[in-house]
């Protein structure tokens, strides 16, 4: 048994011999001076305890489980306002997230079969004396060089992410979150993209062993920055007129997204004016401001987390699966694969790493 185990049990008695025989001990002078000393009143408090129950008074006894009840009653409150407190949460993201898939499925001129009967029957017997079908054309004509731009849409169907949009990749540290993020990038070597730079902010981006080893594979202009240049040189960026898109790869980034940061917030929520992607490497989701979590258009997770943590995210997307089902999935992936879930689609994909 080690010294602190041993100044657990070792109390010596008082004048009035207060303690029960069993529980006194050869001392150790130099265990004695080791150990912390304990005040009056906390030897008061176990003799009271003690005695109680070597007398076996019921009425302390009563006091004593009262007293214990009342302690249980505040933590099962902290516990149920907790809990309220986490399903409001995930409601607001949820309804965040559902509200900009309406937005995603209205642009990919999304339809739902089950609805078409009720269009046609519409169109049947609805009289258009306006020429709202007319306006509705020339609006479209008009919109269609803009609305590419300014719109979240697919890169490629390879690739998890999508243009103008905000994606989190998760997983414990040494998982191969940046080797997963360099082979996406590699990827647009392959394809006609509207990408002309990416950017990769960490704290130290120069010495990030896998960035420099990896950057060489990727055609598209790719700049290492520390986390204290980067805003400043963002804000420049974007005062010029953009043509072309920006990726942006927030390497552990929870300390930067952790609270709700007005410029932060700003850039999360006008990426498709400012044509920009951005990806962040995370390996704790409750780091990521609640705020954000609802601009989320794509997740990556990599394998390790328990139930409990998987549930937690997992309560925190628009995912359409079941917790059950969403678990078995991530239950099934192996180490070279990673769960995608898709906010804006609602699906759930097992994927290469």
């Amino acid at each position: 048994m080690s010294n602190t185990q041993q100044n657990i049990f070792e109390t010596q008695p008082n004048e009035n011999n207060e303690l029960p025989p069993v529980l006194i001990r050869a001392t150790n002078p130099t265990i004695e001076e080791a150990a912390p000393k304990k005040t009056r009143n906390q030897k008061d408090k176990m003799n009271q305890y003690i005695k109680r129950q070597l007398n076996d008074n019921l009425n302390d006894l009563m006091e004593d489980i009262i007293s214990e009840n009342k302690r249980l009653r505040k933590e099962i409150e902290k516990i149920r306002n907790m809990y309220n407190q986490e399903m409001k949460t995930n409601e607001e993201i949820r309804n965040g997230l559902l509200e900009q898939r309406l937005e995603f499925m209205e642009f990919d001129n999304f339809e739902d079969d089950n609805t078409n009967e009720y269009r046609e029957e519409y169109e049947e017997y609805e009289d258009d004396d306006i020429g709202e079908e007319e306006i509705d054309k020339e609006i479209k004509e008009r919109l269609s060089n803009i609305k590419g731009e300014n719109q979240i849409k697919k890169v490629h169907r390879q690739i998890f992410f999508y243009y103008n949009s905000f994606n989190i990749i998760i997983g414990k540290q040494g998982a191969g979150k940046t080797t997963f993020i360099m082979k996406e990038l590699a990827k647009l070597n392959k394809i006609e993209h509207q990408y002309e730079a990416i950017i990769y902010v960490s704290q130290n981006a120069g010495e990030d062993e896998t960035f420099n080893q990896l950057k060489g594979l990727i055609k598209t202009p790719i700049y290492g920055m520390n986390y204290e240049k980067f805003m400043p040189a963002l804000m420049q960026y974007y005062k010029q007129p953009q043509e072309k898109h920006l990726i942006i790869i927030l390497e552990d980034a929870s300390f930067a997204l952790m609270k709700e940061d007005k410029t932060w917030g700003e850039i999360i929520t006008r990426l498709r004016h400012l044509k920009t992607t951005i990806i962040v490497n995370l390996h704790i989701w409750k780091a990521l401001n609640a705020s954000f979590k609802t601009q989320i258009a794509t997740i990556i997770i990599f394998k390790g987390y328990s139930k409990e943590n998987f549930g937690y995210i997992y309560r925190q997307t628009a995912g359409s699966a079941t917790n059950s089902v969403a678990y078995y999935l991530y239950q099934s992936i192996n180490q070279n694969e990673v769960l995608k879930i898709d906010n804006l689609t609602g699906d759930l994909r097992i994927i290469k790493r």
